[in-house]
């Protein structure tokens, strides 16, 4: 155990210490250094069996649930305090509305085609992978580069788009669950339930009602100099937990929660008391999201990858090429935050697939058995790690 915390908090303080270096000298992404430090320590030289200290995938899930718990209110806090502007409103529709469906049906053709599984499986898969990471999106859209390349409202509709998509994924995940584990007419009732009724209703009541209650105590609070500025980054992160573990006790969808609450909690508060957002955002992805990958790199079965073939590394490509990127182009018109082919193209690439795609699979996983499912979602998540980071910094200086 001792080790895992070494290579865990090593990798915060080495990446924290060179991340200048990393991203803008060598064109490299933070979190594929965090992921090949958990490979070379785990199934390369195996000097960490994860699975010997725990349950590998019980540590995975909730590692993964709490790193979206925290990326997700780091992206609400991100967004204007005021209304977003129609173009952006209309823009995150289509994105959430026509091209993430979209991308949940090419990703299930694609596994079903070249992988040969069966229909719900490849729907479980497809799901999986639908969701862009609001980890790695990080990536793309905060800091210097990004502020000097990335024109605001592109930021905006990837910020809003990464964290809406997170929690809206579910359904699409637990349609070909539910009908798996209740096959017939069952499994459509208890998918209305925990998808719609729980999974939507009670979200955004639990959302909207933490959210406003938490900005209203802390707006009391600062009114009488019971708290101060540095306070902020405590009570972001302690409502991003406590949403959490609210709408998990409750059976609500709790990665949409914590969204719902982050963006009522930066509504409500008052907007002369702005959040030190990049000062929040530094501390937040080198905390509480570099670990989730190292984690993954351990965790990474790499003789079921080998074991895909070529039909893996093909399902990969396919994915990356398709599941995303002529969706946008088809709906560009649509979205008028995208005034250039560039915007576009850049739009379309960048969906990356990261730790919400690992939360989906541990939520497959346990509840169907399904080990093949982690298998192949696991060596896309790969593969998109390590595409989005490789062109992350070329095709950001490049969209200028």
């Amino acid at each position: 155990m001792s080790a895992l915390l070494l290579a865990l908090a090593g990798t915060v303080l080495a990446v924290g210490m060179t991340a200048g270096l990393i991203r803008d000298r060598l064109w490299l992404s933070e979190p594929m250094l965090a992921v090949a430090v958990g490979l070379v320590l785990g199934p390369v030289t195996g000097l960490i069996h994860l699975g010997r200290l725990m349950d590998e995938h019980v540590l995975l899930e909730h590692t993964a649930r709490l790193t979206l718990a925290v990326a997700v209110t780091n992206a609400a806090l991100r967004l204007p305090h005021g209304p977003l502007s129609p173009p952006l409103r209309r823009s995150i529709a289509v994105m959430l509305l026509i091209v993430m469906p979209a991308m949940w049906l090419v990703s299930s053709g694609l596994s079903g085609w070249l992988l040969d599984l069966p229909l719900l499986v490849a729907l479980m898969v497809g799901a999986v992978v639908t969701p862009t990471d609001p980890v790695l999106s990080n990536s793309i859209i905060t800091g210097d580069l990004a502020r000097e390349h990335v024109p605001e409202d592109l930021r905006h509709l990837i910020t809003a788009e990464s964290a809406a998509n997170d929690g809206l994924a579910l359904p699409f995940v637990l349609l070909p669950v539910l009908l798996f584990t209740h096959p017939g007419e069952g499994g459509w009732g208890r998918w209305a339930m925990e998808a719609w009724v729980a999974g939507l209703g009670l979200t955004v009541v639990l959302g909207l009602a933490m959210g406003w209650g938490t900005a209203r105590a802390l707006d009391w609070a600062r009114r009488h100099k019971l708290t101060g500025q540095s306070d902020m980054l405590t009570v972001a992160i302690s409502l991003a937990f406590t949403v959490t573990a609210l709408a998990s006790l409750l059976g609500a969808n709790d990665i949409l929660a914590v969204f719902i609450a982050g963006l009522a909690f930066n509504r409500t508060l008052d907007p002369s008391e702005e959040l030190e957002e990049e000062k929040f955002q530094e501390t937040a992805k080198r905390t509480f999201e570099f670990p989730i990958f190292v984690l993954f790199g351990l965790a990474a079965p790499l003789g079921a990858w080998a074991a895909l073939g070529w039909h893996g590394i093909a399902l990969c490509i396919l994915i990356l090429l398709l599941r995303r990127l002529p969706w946008v182009m088809l709906t560009k018109r649509g979205m008028p935050v995208l005034k250039t082919k560039g915007q576009v193209l850049f739009t379309g690439w960048f969906g990356p697939i990261g730790v919400a795609a690992t939360f989906y699979a541990m939520i497959v996983d346990k509840r169907t058995g399904l080990g093949e499912v982690w298998e192949v979602a696991s060596l896309v998540i790969f593969a998109s790690i390590l595409a989005h980071g490789i062109t992350s910094t070329p095709f950001t200086r490049h969209l200028r």
